[in-house]
């Protein structure tokens, strides 16, 4: 038996030091993806949806005097429109599954954009009203906050 054979095999000083410190910054991005993948789906009450987001969106843009009022005419009226918000989510989620089918199916994937599209007008033709009350429920600089486009510009028309 040669010397080397015998030795037991000692590993490194730094690796004593890489290999827990690569553990533990891999639990951390392992912590900090889960965070916001669940922080992306954690909803609370009723409007688990993009409506949910835009929600919460608004609220973080208006004051919370405007927010606790928009918040409650949108919260209050939900029941009036929760059913075409639900099928606008279901009709919006089956347009990703006929998109990203395994077998494609141009006919499926129509229809299933055609559903869409139709969901889309039901849900504003129901929320419409509630969002025009929750706009006249808060004050002018929260409206300016809200119906501002990216680039701080009023969708007003063109002037001539």
């Amino acid at each position: 038996m040669d010397e080397q054979s015998a030795r037991p095999r000692t590993l490194p000083r730094w690796w004593r030091i890489a290999l827990p410190a690569s553990i533990l910054l891999n639990l951390f991005l392992v912590a900090v993806v889960s965070g916001y993948v669940l922080h992306g789906r954690a909803a609370s009450g009723p409007l688990e949806s993009p409506l949910r987001r835009a929600l919460l969106n608004a609220q973080s843009k208006l004051s919370p005097a405007d927010s606790k009022v928009f918040t409650a005419v949108i919260t209050r009226d939900y029941p009036h429109f929760e059913a075409a918000d639900k099928a606008l989510n279901e009709a919006r989620q089956e347009v990703w599954r006929q998109l990203g089918a395994p077998v494609y199916d141009p006919s499926l994937a129509k229809q299933a954009l055609i559903n869409w599209r139709n969901a889309v007008g039901q849900f504003m033709d129901d929320f419409s009203d509630t969002l025009v009350e929750a706009a006249g429920q808060i004050s002018m600089e929260g409206r300016q906050k809200l119906f501002t486009n990216r680039r701080g510009e009023r969708g007003d028309p063109p002037q001539p």
